[in-house]
């Protein structure tokens, strides 16, 4: 047997108390009398009823002690358990992804209602330290772990939020059967479409309303990427899902609002071009935000956002004797600087100044200790005409860079020499084992070697060649792409040492990561994060089988405390009559 609240049963300090004070009434007090005669004639002819009367006390004793034992087991609620439940462990699951926080007809949310219903599972199991509180958003998070109090596991409750994160739990569920061992159980507290759809055994279920996500409008994706043919002007993109009919979304650029856009669904979405010479270049970035104006019960996927740097030009220093395609390529981008300088007045200290050096037909010997480099390979020997047979089309620098019966005359490869002084080489595009464009690090520095002969090729007279070639300069200068997408909610930012990470001016983070799991503008030391529910698909939708319950699995099986209060205030009302009526008598 155990108990729900075992503190209680120090009241058992209390029954020397009482047998202490029983024993004292006991003793007979000593009085003066004329005369025994009359005594004695009292005790001859009432002797039994004066054993009745004795009894009658030690009665009172037993009752006093019944009912303080009652009124005990009351409080302690006592639970009387199998011999295997000791080993069993609990794992209680409560969700707070974004559909819990709609709310219910009396304007409660559902993760308020599963916060309630937790509270009292909790306060309604053995405080044996076998109940271990998760909650599920973007993965499984432990909260109280094994051995954890009540008082403990109430607290956490007491301040968990509901967060911005979109998804289902199958996988979370999932996880919680792969953690816990084959003779324990899972409760997953949550609504009424956010079932995990597994069937096993052990999964149990309960659910605190609906959501009634099928009338419910979300922002599903929005995305902004730079023109690949003018970096100034962005592709903005967007698609809401939700039921058939007219929606109506609020874009803001910068916290102002820029356009009203209505949308008849089904729609393909909304897109638009933007060219940020029209906005202001005095911030280092600019904040966009489309927001539904009446998205339905789930708030989080109403808004979405994301964060566009203000594009700094890249500082180019052109090496070369003259090229007269590579003049001719940079002059026609705008989002570069660049500088000419000739082969014999160039050092190895200047490539530390300039975002990417370019090397035009200069030899290998040039690629300095520091800074990033793009380097046509001088022609050394006659070259051979190549036939691409392999690319990289995924790879940023090839985007739409079309090559095919293009004539390429192909240099020797130098991979393993520049490996020789630590490069390490990937392949762009190549000729059967000869690497023709290729891509390398070392260290902190980039490199991309062309080895081609340009004068040989009628690559520069493509529109391929000012693509690659931007492109080529926009990946050494930074390595990302150039696609500018909104984190989801849920996901993991790496911080850099004594970095911190903020959401609306509150400190979140001072570790070496920090998870985004609500949506809006982070701010960190070194830049902005926009983090958006987007939900890939709502648990609505979701098929498969549940689980086998909706009831909570105990262990042990409670005596209800109302019958011990109960039987309790029965003994006291007799004990109470039945004093009252002696006085009377």
């Amino acid at each position: 047997m155990s108990f729900v609240f075992p503190w209680a049963l120090w009241g058992l300090l209390l029954v020397p108390v009482l047998l202490l004070a029983f024993f004292f009434k006991l003793q007979s007090s000593r009085a003066v009398v004329s005369a025994l005669h009359l005594w004695e004639k009292s005790t001859a002819k009432d002797g039994l009823l004066a054993r009745f009367h004795k009894l009658r006390r030690w009665l009172s004793l037993l009752v006093a002690l019944l009912l303080l034992a009652l009124f005990l087991a009351a409080a302690a609620r006592p639970l009387l358990s199998g011999g295997e439940a000791r080993d069993e462990v609990h794992l209680l699951v409560i969700d707070r992804r974004s559909e819990m926080s709609a709310v219910d007809a009396e304007g409660v949310s559902l993760f308020n209602k599963a916060r309630e219903r937790t509270i009292e599972i909790v306060r309604n199991t053995p405080d044996d330290g076998r109940t271990i509180l998760a909650a599920a958003d973007a993965r499984l998070r432990i909260l109280g772990r094994l051995g954890a109090s009540h008082k403990e596991l109430l607290g956490i409750l007491e301040s968990l939020e509901v967060t911005g994160v979109a998804g289902d739990l199958n996988a979370t569920a999932g996880q919680a059967l792969q953690l816990l061992p084959e003779n324990s159980s899972v409760l997953f507290i949550t609504s009424e479409s956010g079932k995990p759809r597994i069937a096993d055994e052990r999964l149990f279920v309960e659910a605190v309303g609906d959501p009634n996500a099928s009338s419910n409008h979300a922002i599903q994706d929005f995305g902004i990427k730079r023109r690949l043919s003018d970096p100034s002007t962005l592709e903005i993109f967007a698609r809401v899902t939700g039921p058939d009919g007219e929606v109506e979304m609020d874009f803001f650029v910068n916290d102002s609002l820029l356009e009203v856009i209505t949308l008849n669904l089904p729609s393909r979405g909304w897109s638009r071009e933007l060219a940020l010479a029209d906005l202001p270049e005095t911030i280092p970035e600019h904040r966009f935000m489309l927001r539904l104006r009446d998205g339905g019960a789930i708030r989080f996927d109403d808004s979405a956002y994301a964060v566009v740097p203000v594009l700094e030009p890249i500082r180019v220093l052109l090496v070369s004797g003259g090229n007269r395609y590579l003049e001719a390529a940079l002059a026609a981008d705008q989002s570069l600087q660049v500088d000419l300088l000739q082969p014999d007045q160039f050092s190895s200290s200047m490539a530390g100044s300039f975002d990417v050096v370019l090397l035009d037909r200069l030899p290998a010997g040039m690629l300095a200790d520091a800074g990033n480099f793009l380097w046509i390979q001088p022609l050394e020997e006659e070259a051979e005409l190549a036939i691409i047979t392999a690319t990289n089309p995924s790879h940023s620098i090839l985007s739409q860079v079309v090559l095919d019966r293009a004539r390429i005359p192909a240099l020797r490869d130098v991979t393993s020499q520049l490996q020789e002084t630590g490069w390490e080489s990937t392949a762009l595009v190549s000729s059967q084992e000869t690497a023709l464009v290729s891509l390398a690090t070392r260290g902190d520095q980039r490199l991309v070697r062309f080895g081609l002969d340009l004068e040989g090729s009628d690559l520069p007279a493509r529109v391929a060649f000012p693509l690659l070639i931007r492109q080529s300069l926009q990946w050494l200068a930074s390595p990302e792409t150039a696609e500018i997408s909104s984190l989801r909610a849920g996901s993991i930012h790496s911080l850099e040492p004594g970095e911190t990470v903020s959401l609306d001016g509150a400190v979140l983070s001072k570790e070496r990561y920090a998870e985004l799991l609500q949506p809006g503008f982070y701010s960190t030391d070194t830049q902005s994060l926009a983090v958006s529910t987007l939900p890939e698909m709502h648990p609505a939708v979701a098929s498969g089988e549940i689980g086998p319950a909706k009831i909570y699995p105990r262990t042990s099986t409670g005596m209800d405390w109302r019958w011990f209060a109960g039987v309790a205030l029965l003994l006291l009302a007799l004990e109470w009559w039945a004093y009252h009526r002696r006085q009377l008598e």
